[in-house]
């Protein structure tokens, strides 16, 4: 029926989008604002994930570029960390290296609530839009209870931090990444409230794509972020262990091996910056008008051009200047990006000896 081939057409083209997502250069990608991404050191060396650190080194709430309300609290970086299992090093570390004020959540775990100056933890997990993730988890974690599962709105409000900029918000909650990232762009949320998205995505049954709609829904929250100029900065290869090698219809044409879990950090462009498409056209644009008119005094005054007119001299000076400055702004955003990145360790100084 039509109905079925509409709905078809429709899951194919979540898998496209998902294709896309997971494949290097082909979602939007850029650049750090400051230095380039890197990773803190973690024993466990498979659980290493790069971002931009030095966006997040020294920096303070109120002086966001991302949002303009005038009650946002100036306060230092707020990050979050979802789904931290039985190790807080990596949070312990942003705490201690980077300054900041660190909340870390796991609802299957039952750490004390002062973990280290800078770092709380809380027995509270993400719900997601769409996933629930009381039945939707790792098969190494026990069954989760659905009263410990809160928006992320929700627990901004009980924590108090409902005017504040989050700086980080880590997400390896096995599969609520999808449904959390859905609520957040696609459902009103207010996504100028968080500067970077670092995350594991999952896409094995047991972590979250158990069907069809799951698929879509994930489909959705790519769909959302693009719309809300979210754009990569890193994205790396992780492996699920053999236990989870089991991928609902179509899954596992999104994938790049049986194993694949991408480790992605996303930062949003603010709506005064240019999206990495505008630029590369404006260069484009620039470069062509250049190259044309340089061709085309050539053909008319010849190839010496300390013989052209004096208009002419300045003309295509005025052209290529500005497909100069068209360029440096291009490179100093755009990545381009055909393999996997493998980003270096951050020096871990005491933030005071920075």
């Amino acid at each position: 029926s039509q109905q079925k081939q509409q709905q078809s057409d429709n899951f194919e083209s979540s898998l496209l989008q998902l294709r896309c997502f997971t494949t290097p250069g082909c979602f939007p990608t850029v650049k750090c604002r400051q230095g380039i991404p890197q990773k803190i050191a973690r024993q466990r060396k498979y659980e290493e994930q790069s971002f931009c650190i030095d966006d997040v080194r020294g920096s303070s709430s109120n002086s966001s570029s991302l949002t303009k309300n005038e009650n946002v609290d100036s306060k230092g970086c707020l990050v979050y960390s979802f789904g931290v299992y039985n190790s807080l090093e990596w949070e312990a570390k942003v705490a201690h290296y980077l300054g900041c004020e660190v909340h870390a959540f796991d609802p299957t775990m039952d750490f004390p609530s002062n973990i280290a100056p800078g770092l709380t933890f809380h027995r509270l997990g993400l719900q997601g839009e769409g996933t629930d993730m009381s039945t939707t988890h790792a098969v190494k974690y026990d069954a989760i209870d659905p009263s410990l599962l809160l928006s992320l709105e929700d627990i901004m409000i009980k924590l108090g931090h409902q005017n504040r900029v989050i700086d980080v918000l880590m997400l390896d909650c096995e599969g609520c990444e999808w449904g959390v990232l859905r609520q957040l762009v696609c459902e009103g949320g207010d996504t100028a409230m968080v500067k970077q998205i670092v995350t594991e995505f999952h896409f094995q049954y047991n972590l979250g794509l158990k069907d069809e709609q799951d698929v879509m829904i994930a489909a959705e929250a790519v769909s959302c972020l693009r719309k809300d100029r979210w754009a990569v900065t890193s994205i790396e290869t992780n492996n699920a262990g053999w236990r989870e090698w089991k991928y609902a219809r179509g899954v596992s044409s999104v994938i790049h091996s049986e194993s694949t879990l991408i480790l992605m950090s996303l930062r949003r462009i603010s709506n005064h910056e240019k999206m990495p498409d505008k630029l590369i056209e404006e260069y484009a644009t620039a470069k062509r008008k250049h190259s044309f008119q340089e061709r085309l005094y050539e053909k008319q005054f010849g190839d010496d051009i300390s013989l052209w007119p004096p208009d002419a001299i300045q003309n295509v000076t005025t052209l290529a200047n500005e497909s100069t400055e068209a360029k440096n702004a291009m490179e100093s955003v755009v990545v381009r990006r055909a393999i996997f990145d493998d980003h270096p360790h951050m020096v871990e100084k005491d933030r005071k000896e920075n």
